[in-house]
């Protein structure tokens, strides 16, 4: 049995796709809230009575985890809103059987980028888990974790998903790309900082990866000098 697991804030227009092509899918479906001030929570009240209320600390991370921790489940689907499902039913009851025959391995599904001018291109992505193994860490582009610390063991689902996410106007792309860059630099900070004295906590595996997706948001946001600088 798997447990669907989302955050969510302000995502009215997209988040009844998504749902709408899961419920029959999953054995639970639960949603937490981050301060939407839209129809979202109404939204998902008639998908699960399972929505709760997080407040927002600049932690996707933490807030995912919060989600998992509510679920009934250890086998998890973690979804962003959006994302839908590509996939039918057997196809998630082959991902549950490898979740329950191997749970020390997460699952990998793949992801479908639709992009501003139509073109797509592909992904795998770490979405299923057992969470009794891992977990959900990252203050922005949050990662599935072993909880050991020891480095993740995947396998390859038949899970497809189709993601929307960057097929943006140039505001939202600028909006998006801002937000992002604000919790990548207060990351930055705190590992620099602490560098030293953390460095058993991997930081000088995140510190580059952090580098790495501030590129890609000012590549985003169309600032070519800055997406260089941190490449």
């Amino acid at each position: 049995t798997i447990s669907l697991c989302m955050i969510v804030k302000n995502e009215e227009d997209v988040l009844a796709r998504c749902l709408d092509s899961v419920k029959e899918l999953v054995d639970e479906i639960i949603i937490v809230d981050t301060g939407s001030k839209d129809k979202t929570k109404e939204i998902a009240k008639k998908y699960t009575e399972f929505v709760y209320d997080f407040k927002w600390i600049d932690d996707f991370g933490a807030a995912k985890q919060f989600a998992v921790s509510k679920a009934y489940n250890d086998n998890i689907l973690i979804l962003d809103c959006d994302e839908y499902l590509q996939s039918d039913k057997t196809v998630l009851e082959k991902l549950n059987s490898m979740l329950e025959n191997e749970p020390r391995r997460a699952g990998r599904i793949k992801c479908i980028n639709v992009l501003e001018d139509d073109s797509k291109n592909t992904d795998w992505i770490t979405r299923a888990f057992n969470r009794k193994y891992y977990k959900v860490e990252g203050k922005i582009h949050e990662q599935i974790v072993k909880t050991d610390g020891e480095p993740a063991d995947t396998f390859l689902s038949a899970v497809v998903i189709k993601h929307v996410g960057y097929a943006l106007n140039d505001d939202e792309k600028k909006k998006k790309a801002l937000r992002n860059i604000k919790l990548l630099k207060k990351r930055l900070a705190e590992l620099e900082k602490n560098f030293d004295s953390d460095i058993t906590q991997n930081n000088e595996k995140e510190i580059p990866y952090i580098y790495y997706q501030l590129g890609k948001s000012y590549y985003m946001e169309k600032d070519y000098n800055n997406a260089c600088d941190f490449f």
